[in-house]
């Protein structure tokens, strides 16, 4: 009982209280239960809880690996239970840039998942996600379309040698994110039927119809669902809670890409305090949130802002991701820009150059990135040229 307590109090954002509960029913689980008895993972599952929103993510991604190892004992590799284990602990390895480790795992269960649910549960979908996106920041873009046009073809019964118009507009992933429409929509009207429009449940269901949206690109579908869910949470789950803090983070991407500069500028504040509040500083989502809002700074040529943001942006990254991460790379065309506009042409060249070399060896020399950042070194170039400044 006092370890569900501590999780009710946990996802009320009563952190300290759920800590001290758990700091005083841990050590006596340990001496009278099985590490496999449910009230231990329970206990666990909270403290594990407690350390993904601090932003202590190897901390979590520890209580996790002994969640999902007493899972595996208790309920064997085909439970589902053992199987959302192994999916949180695969997205803290992703989050620690453990890529071989969350590639390896992530891996296993979806296979377990394509055997016990089949293809186009959304279960199984999720964790093909999960394998795709993690393909995608390591900058595997062809491994990452092979996961989803896999799917696509095994969801809509296409066979492998067809080249229909559909098969082929897949390069962009259209095809497989509207299918991820349909399920997500589905799995949502079911939670808001069997649960009600408050359940935790039905909430995270929006979330993720409202985050497909918005990679889609169908703004006006995600604007009216994660406003809608913003509302709610603010109302269940307080301002500062994980879950509120993420569909606002989500609101001020909106906004952004829908070219309402200033309001983005105002929610990315807003989201980085809160974040701030409850991460460490070197928290994923809150270096996602720095480099929104250093987007913004620059798009409304707030110079100073934007470079201050893109450089704490792009320590993390090259730490986390590596130095050649198209992401990583990403920052450093924002940086190199900033430079240049600012009159720092040596500078600027410097970091175009070393953009420059990233995308051609990671993406190839046709990719449309790699031929912007030649075209702006090429301008950069010509410039310190004019000046006659040294090319050292």
């Amino acid at each position: 009982m006092s370890a569900q307590l501590a999780l009710v109090e946990i996802n009320l954002n009563q952190i300290d209280e759920a800590g001290d509960l758990l700091d005083d029913l841990l050590p006596r689980c340990e001496k009278v239960l099985p590490t496999d008895d449910i009230t231990t993972i329970t206990a666990m599952t909270g403290r594990r809880n407690i350390h993904q929103m601090r932003g202590e993510h190897s901390q979590a991604a520890e209580w996790s690996n002994w969640i999902y190892q007493s899972r595996l004992c208790t309920c064997g590799d085909m439970n589902e239970d053992t199987l959302v284990a192994g999916i949180i602990l695969s997205r803290l390895n992703l989050e620690l840039g453990k890529f071989e480790e969350h590639d390896k795992l992530i891996s296993v269960i979806l296979e377990k998942r394509l055997q016990l649910l089949g293809t186009a549960h959304e279960a199984t979908l999720e964790a093909a996600a999960c394998l795709s996106s993690s393909y995608a920041l390591q900058g595997r873009y062809d491994e990452s379309e092979q996961v989803n046009l896999r799917f696509l073809r095994e969801v809509r019964q296409l066979p492998e040698s067809e080249e229909s118009d559909e098969l082929t507009a897949t390069h962009d992933q259209e095809g497989y994110n509207r299918t991820l429409e349909e399920i997500f929509n589905a799995r949502l009207e079911r939670k808001e039927s069997r649960l009600g429009i408050t359940h935790p449940e039905t909430l995270a269901a929006a979330s993720d119809l409202g985050l497909t949206y918005l990679n889609n690109g169908r703004y006006d579908k995600a604007s009216g669902i994660l406003t809608s869910l913003h509302k709610m949470q603010k109302n269940f789950k307080r301002d500062t809670h994980p879950d509120t803090i993420k569909t606002a983070a989500h609101l001020a991407m909106l906004h952004l890409l829908q070219g309402h500069h200033r309001t983005a500028r105002t929610l990315h504040i807003h989201v980085l305090e809160n974040q701030r509040r409850i991460f460490k500083e070197d928290h994923e989502d809150l270096m996602l949130t720095m480099y929104g809002l250093g987007v913004t700074h620059f798009i409304l040529r707030e110079r100073d802002e934007a470079e201050e943001l893109f450089t704490q942006v792009l320590q993390w990254r090259r730490e986390h991701l590596g130095d050649e991460n198209p992401l990583t790379l990403d920052v450093l065309s924002h940086l190199g820009l900033i430079m240049d506009q600012k009159g720092h042409l040596h500078k600027a060249a410097k970091l175009m150059d070393e953009c420059l070399e990233g995308r051609r060896k990671v993406l190839g020399t046709e990719d449309k990135d790699t031929k912007e950042a030649e075209a702006a070194l090429g301008s950069i170039n010509a410039r310190r040229s004019a000046k006659k400044i040294p090319f050292r």
